[in-house]
């Protein structure tokens, strides 16, 4: 379903959508801020626990 609403290249998705998806999904779904810098994703939650999430290509 998350391929289906990214940006598509000739090889596939973009790593910067697909980045860009997943901070999105983590700030709706656990309600928190989402930091970005390079590869890693820190989540923030409103409780405050914090959480870096790695996105890269494979």
């Amino acid at each position: 379903m998350l391929l289906n609403n990214c940006a598509k290249t000739e090889d596939g998705v973009s790593l910067d959508r697909m980045r860009g998806e997943v901070a999105a999904m983590l700030r709706v779904c656990f309600e928190g801020s989402v930091e970005e810098n390079g590869d890693c994703l820190r989540l923030v939650l409103p409780e405050g626990p914090a959480f870096d999430i790695f996105v890269r290509e494979a």
